[in-house]
């Protein structure tokens, strides 16, 4: 992908999407499963979760996203490496609308993720998890396959980041490492 495609990725998605919530976040119009499939490798997120803050410290090396289905569900795994090793966490997706997946975890909530925009090389999904606590948080996700992303992109991922009301503290951006793949 040359850097020229940045600009249509990011800065078509922010003008449309500026002031609109979870709820009603259109995926990208040409998303598939298929396109989601396989390996990732995560290039930044931004969150404003108390648990993203608390793990921030140890989210160094580019995290491996993974998709994948088992039977009927639709899995999303992650691998990331912290001082303690390899951790990995799976959650199931439940389909909610093409390119819209709603999940469960717990002790965060319930989440509504929205695949924004998918190219064969970028993905960039945006989630809203309703916490126990009654708050409301926003996760935004910069995947990558192959090649580096195009000059600009991390710079209008922050953008984008900010203009959703994230803070520059809110915001990771991984630096190249051993990574922790899956089967």
């Amino acid at each position: 992908m040359q850097p020229v495609m940045v600009k249509p990725f990011f800065l078509l998605l922010l003008v449309f999407l500026l002031g609109r919530t979870g709820a009603d976040l259109p995926a990208d119009p040409n998303f598939t499963n298929d396109k989601l499939m396989g390996e990732w490798v995560g290039v930044a997120v931004a969150s404003d979760c108390p648990t993203f803050s608390a793990m921030k410290a140890e989210m160094k090396t580019e995290p491996v996203v993974k998709f994948w289905k088992d039977g009927a569900n639709l899995i999303c795994g992650t691998g990331f490496r912290t001082s303690k090793g390899c951790q990995k966490r799976e959650i199931t997706l439940k389909e909610n609308g093409n390119g819209h997946f709603t999940y469960s975890v717990p002790q965060m909530g319930d989440s509504v993720m929205t695949i924004l925009s998918i190219t064969p090389t970028l993905c960039l999904a945006h989630t809203l998890t309703n916490a126990p606590d009654g708050k409301v948080y926003i996760e935004l996700q910069f995947f990558k396959r192959g090649a580096e992303p195009p000059e600009g992109a991390k710079k209008q991922f922050s953008d984008y980041a900010i203009k959703l009301g994230l803070k520059e503290d809110n915001i990771v951006f991984f630096e190249k490492g051993e990574k922790c793949h899956f089967k």
